[in-house]
């Protein structure tokens, strides 16, 4: 690396423990950072300059003044839309990655209006560093030419939403489920999204489930849910809680086959079911994986911080990343919110 190289990385590694620690005095990230103080007041000197960073007095700190460095939310804002031909979803990201805005699009032309919209007011759009664009594998569709615009595939959005917004990394990685039309999975192994040699990996709908041994997409689906509901007698509640057993019983071996081979940290749930629907077949799947098998390698699934996915959120954030904020294998391993300040 560079020296200018080297000072990139610095920079976007202390613009990222701002984000997680909140503001942090010069002794503070210096210790974090293994680096002199004199370093980091010339990377918070650049840092200000660009207006991502500010200075204040601590307060409370005494008869000794301590001053400490703050992340600016307006110095940059990032636009992440996620598509599918049923409609979809557009958020507006300031620098601390929180949501200032986020909008429902149900057509191409309103996804441009909305892309429009956000970028208005002449002080987001000077700006901008970029357009996230999620889409689900094997879509192509003609969308207007947004500037800087950045396209990732819908699970990949996923994965990073939970890593930069939601969990965190997690020793051994991460995979999120994410139901809809079909099941799919996306896969950070290594603080790196995997994908597989041939981009397949984590197309685990058609992975045969249960004593019946059918497809999984088959059996975990929207539809799917849809027509147990619709064709169920009794209470919805009781309705519900019979497809989250038959559901469970196919995904148990989904995850027991996931679990086999990447052992990860962590099983995240999402899509657009119910959420209590998706709580009750997680809750579900965990008392049967366990009963089924006592091993601890196999981790409890959970409903995601997102539980419609987070895909909007994850293409934004990763317009961030790599350019003001550490790539995913270089972002500190503390989970996101942990000892937030």
């Amino acid at each position: 690396m560079s020296p200018s190289d080297i000072a990139s990385h610095n920079g976007r590694l202390a613009l990222e423990l701002l984000r997680i620690y909140g503001p942090q005095t010069r002794v503070e990230l210096a210790g974090r950072l293994g680096l002199t103080e004199p370093a980091i007041a010339g990377i918070m000197t650049r840092l200000m300059d660009a207006g991502f960073v500010d200075q204040r007095k601590r307060l409370g700190s005494g008869r000794y003044v301590s001053r400490e460095y703050r992340i600016v939310p307006e110095g940059a804002f990032a636009i992440g839309m996620h598509w599918r031909p049923s409609g979809g979803q557009a958020v507006l990201l300031d620098l601390s990655m929180a949501v200032v805005a986020r909008r429902d699009i149900e057509t191409l032309n309103e996804a441009d209006d909305v892309c429009r919209s956000f970028l208005s007011r002449d002080s987001i759009a000077a700006r901008c560093r970029g357009i996230g664009l999620s889409l689900p594998a094997g879509v192509d569709l003609p969308f207007p030419a947004w500037p800087r615009l950045k396209t990732i595939d819908e699970m990949e959005a996923a994965v990073v939403a939970e890593r930069v917004l939601g969990v965190g990394d997690r020793d051994g990685g991460l995979v999120v489920l994410l139901i809809n039309e079909t099941v799919k999975a996306g896969l950070l192994i290594g603080g790196r999204t995997f994908r597989g040699e041939h981009g397949r990996a984590g197309e685990i709908g058609s992975m045969a489930t249960g004593p019946d041994r059918v497809a999984l997409r088959d059996v975990l689906n929207v539809e799917h849910f849809r027509r147990r509901i619709e064709q169920g007698s009794g209470p919805y509640a009781e309705r519900e809680q019979q497809w989250a057993v038959s559901a469970a019983g196919h995904l148990k071996d989904a995850i027991i086959a996931i679990s086999g081979f990447l052992s990860p940290g962590l099983i995240l749930v999402a899509g657009d079911l119910p959420q209590t629907a998706l709580q009750r077949m997680v809750e579900t799947v965990n008392r049967e994986t366990r009963s089924f098998i006592a091993s601890f390698s196999v981790p409890d699934a959970a409903v995601a911080t997102f539980p419609e996915g987070g895909m909007a959120e994850g293409a934004a954030a990763s317009i961030f990343v790599g350019d003001l904020f550490p790539e995913l294998s270089q972002m500190p391993l503390s989970f996101a919110g942990h000892d937030a300040g």
